[in-house]
């Protein structure tokens, strides 16, 4: 993202709702995923990598959304998961033609050599995804009156618009903050 009006606006959004000061807030759902992990890291035989991923993404999507993960098999840490390995694999440096024939960007989705064309409709919709899924989950509960502290949560009730179009524009701030966010964690710890 260059760095721009829209940059700053999001910097300044995160940066009010990650002072220093406000750490204490979130230390019961931080307390209630360690409570969770530690016993998985005390059996003989367990997946430690694998309860490892999903109490950093249980914690990094309850700080951003509010959402509390399933203890396995949740389908918002499958979505990230997916999405940053997708984003990963994506990224390899000469992983398709085009790294090396920029040209091939302009020819048709059926041609050879345009497999980075069909590959990029997946990771758009798998990004999509990951973007709107827990946020649309966290407006829901906020419509209902139950949604618990979050960084969404809280930006998404501090919104103060005057037009319609400039409280789509400060929803669309908090929704890919919170995605950086929660992207950011769990791709340090996949």
């Amino acid at each position: 993202m260059p760095y721009h009006e829209d940059w700053c606006r999001r910097r300044r959004l995160f940066q009010k709702f990650f002072p220093a000061s406000r750490a204490s807030e979130f230390q019961p759902q931080q307390r209630a995923y360690v409570r969770r992990l530690l016993p998985q890291l005390i059996q003989p035989r367990g997946d430690f990598s694998q309860a490892l991923r999903h109490f950093s993404g249980g914690i990094a999507i309850t700080l951003a959304y509010g959402i509390d993960v399933k203890s396995e098999n949740d389908p918002y840490i499958n979505i990230s998961e997916r999405a940053i390995s997708l984003l990963n694999h994506a990224s390899a440096p000469g992983k398709y033609a085009v790294d090396a024939i920029p040209w091939l960007k302009y020819v048709p989705d059926w041609f050879p050599g345009a497999q980075f064309k069909r590959d990029a409709k997946e990771w758009k919709k798998a990004a999509l995804q990951f973007r709107e899924a827990p946020f649309r989950a966290t407006k829901r509960d906020l419509e209902k009156g139950s949604a618990p502290l979050s960084y969404s949560a809280i930006c998404l009730e501090n919104i103060n618009a005057s037009t319609e179009e400039e409280r789509q524009v400060q929803e669309e701030d908090v929704k890919d903050t919170a995605a950086i966010f929660f992207g950011g964690e769990l791709s340090v710890n996949i």
